[in-house]
């Protein structure tokens, strides 16, 4: 996603990083490198690293394009997929359209299967199956104001997540 490497520099009294690109031959500071490369670096560096059982991970869409937060899903599945613990939280429906389409592939027959992931360059660790996934969604009461958890089931076209549905629909002002 980063196009290159999250190195440790050299000589500073602190623990820090620098950003080294694939295409030149310069180490950059992080507040020198891209909202993408600052956003991630931490995931790649605890990908390096550590070893954990249990990912939680906060909006993991913050500052990347649609492209590559399709990358992002993949990774946080092929996570899941190594034997991680994997939550997050998303306001990303590219992310969520990602993951519903990885359970109907999953949900596709064998054959069908195959010659979609040859077509799409995907492997058996993209796919979820959908009694292995659970989502929930906060909802705010309009009567209380209180929040509530609820559980999202998935039916045949994937997880609906209301308030996204709701977003769309409603009137702006």
């Amino acid at each position: 996603m980063v196009q290159g490497k999250i190195v440790p520099s050299a000589g500073t009294p602190q623990p820090s990083y620098n950003y080294h690109a694939d295409m030149g031959n310069i180490d950059l500071p992080m507040y020198l490198s891209s909202g993408v490369v600052t956003e991630v670096a931490p995931l790649m560096l605890m990908l390096n690293y550590h070893y954990f059982d249990v990912l939680f991970i906060e909006e993991p869409e913050i500052g990347l394009h649609p492209e590559l937060q399709l990358a992002m899903a993949r990774v946080l599945i092929r996570l899941w997929h190594a034997g991680a613990t994997v939550f997050f939280t998303t306001h990303s429906d590219t992310i969520l359209q990602h993951i519903n389409n990885m359970i109907k592939l999953h949900e596709r027959t064998k054959a069908d299967r195959e010659l979609l992931m040859e077509r799409f360059g995907y492997g058996e660790a993209d796919l979820l199956d959908p009694k292995e996934v659970s989502m929930y969604q906060f909802d705010v009461s309009g009567e209380t104001g209180r929040s509530g958890i609820r559980r999202l089931t998935s039916n045949e076209y994937g997880f609906e997540v209301p308030t996204f549905n709701n977003a769309l629909k409603k009137r702006q002002p």
